[in-house]
């Protein structure tokens, strides 16, 4: 069975809507953590080392100055959402909104430390770490003795589907993010919300909404019927969920069907990609060190991933890399770390360029490959094609239905045919592959945001 057929058994076979905390719904948020334990080993809820603590208690103090002041709006995102542009680091889902509207407190969380504020565009940034400490205080202060409705579903549904979650510690998470954006909202007063995430902040959006404050989602990376925070079928409280989505492309608006009621379609306003909007308008020169990539009989531009899934793509390109070692491969790492990747017997022509981001590595490159990555989306739009590695059928799961034309997206099973799909050298042209993404992400991204701040009722500078 399908990921997105087991998220609508578990929404409409189970008692699902019965799981609450002090009378308030939870199923949404809890549903995420059920399903990434399944779906990636280890799941959500990570693990920190003393020393990794000791860094984001000192990052709790980032921007502090800024908490003080009017503000009219929000900004939730993460410090991972940070992209290096032209000297300046941008949140590449966020920053367009904080630019262009008046008192905006941008609250950001660590992932695992904050950029420096005088290299940040908008600068009016908060650590999020503040409020987190908050929600972890108030959860074991006042929450220790607080149970759950519903906890006979979720042996059920442990039971079933071979997991076993402690929905208590994941009920009284939600609670304290309900608890404390009361608070700050109390305080701040603003007249909407921006997130990015906000099925990792379910409390948080049903606060806001309960005190008649619009919330908008940003998109940040894939949306599809297999993705488990936006596949919800059966029928909570609306104000579980944002009011509008900032979608990439109109493609997203086809995801909320079919009984799927995490948005109705009117709801999802296409916009497109900032930092790709800025990206396609930049003439890349890149200095002599890259001429090699660029000069590469073949050159492969490689997204990885943290979760063990992603990581078995590193043997499978070093086979490649030393069956064909006129190509070059430049990996692109997240979270771990280059050395890590070092201490795999990695190929010769397997690079690192840790002067460039994923998007200018994309574009320095003639091809891209990944697993799932959401750069498996973004890729045409800069007018590279994919070679997607498709292990344990994720590709497939998460982007058939996505990047259906085959002339641009290939998805292979074994090294040969990874190596025969790149020897055919019959992919389209480069502006053929951008206007083919237009559905995914669509472009004029400057009017389209315009345009959706009037819809939304949202008072630009």
């Amino acid at each position: 069975m399908g990921l997105d057929l087991k998220i609508k058994k578990a929404d409409l076979d189970y008692s699902v809507e019965e799981l609450k905390i002090k009378g308030k719904s939870f199923w949404p948020f809890f549903k995420v953590f059920f399903f990434d334990a399944q779906y990636v080993n280890g799941g959500t809820q990570t693990s920190f080392s003393v020393i990794q603590k000791l860094k984001f208690l000192s990052s709790a103090f980032f921007g502090w100055f800024n908490w003080l002041g009017k503000v009219e709006y929000l900004v939730f995102s993460n410090s991972d959402q940070r992209k290096l542009f032209e000297g300046q680091n941008i949140d590449k889902s966020a920053d367009y909104v904080s630019l262009n509207l008046p008192n905006v407190l941008h609250i950001e969380l660590p992932v695992f430390t904050h950029s420096s504020l005088k290299k940040m565009k908008f600068r009016r940034v908060v650590s999020h770490l503040p409020l987190r400490i908050l929600e972890s205080c108030y959860a074991k202060l006042f929450l220790r003795s607080t149970p759950i409705l519903g906890q006979g579903v979720v042996d059920s549904l442990n039971a079933d589907f071979h997991t076993n979650l402690d929905a208590l510690v994941i009920a009284r998470r939600f609670y304290a993010q309900y608890w404390v954006m009361k608070k700050l909202v109390a305080w701040k007063k603003p007249k909407a919300v921006f997130m990015v995430v906000p099925y990792m902040k379910s409390g948080y959006v049903l606060a806001a909404k309960e005190l008649n404050v619009t919330v908008i989602e940003m998109q940040h990376g894939t949306i599809n019927k297999s993705h488990f925070g936006y596949a919800n079928y059966k029928k909570m409280d609306a104000q579980l969920y944002p009011d509008y989505l900032l979608s990439y492309g109109n493609g997203t608006q086809e995801v909320f069907c079919e009984g799927n009621i995490t948005f109705n379609q009117n709801q999802v306003i296409p916009i497109g990609h900032f930092y790709l909007h800025l990206i396609q308008q930049q003439k890349m020169n890149f200095p002599r060190e890259f001429q090699n990539v660029v000069n590469a009989e073949v050159s492969i531009s490689v997204s990885l991933q943290d979760d063990s899934v992603g990581k078995q793509i590193v043997p499978f390109l070093n086979e490649v890399a030393k069956k064909r070692p006129e190509w070059l491969m430049v990996f692109v790492p997240r979270k771990t770390g280059q050395s890590e990747y070092e201490k795999m017997n990695l190929a010769k022509n397997i690079l690192f360029l840790p002067s460039l981001n994923v998007y200018e590595t994309i574009k320095l490159c003639h091809i891209h490959t990944t697993v799932f990555s959401t750069c498996a989306l973004e890729a045409p739009s800069i007018g590279r094609p994919n070679v997607l590695v498709n292990i344990d059928n994720k590709s497939k799961e998460y982007f058939s239905n996505l990047l259906s034309d085959m002339a641009v997206t290939r998805m292979v099973n074994t090294v040969d045919e990874f190596i025969a799909e790149i020897e055919k050298n019959d992919f389209p042209s480069e502006k053929y592959i951008r206007e083919s993404n237009e559905s995914i992400i669509k472009t004029g991204f400057v009017q389209n945001l315009n345009d959706a701040f009037v819809k939304m009722k949202i008072q630009t500078k």
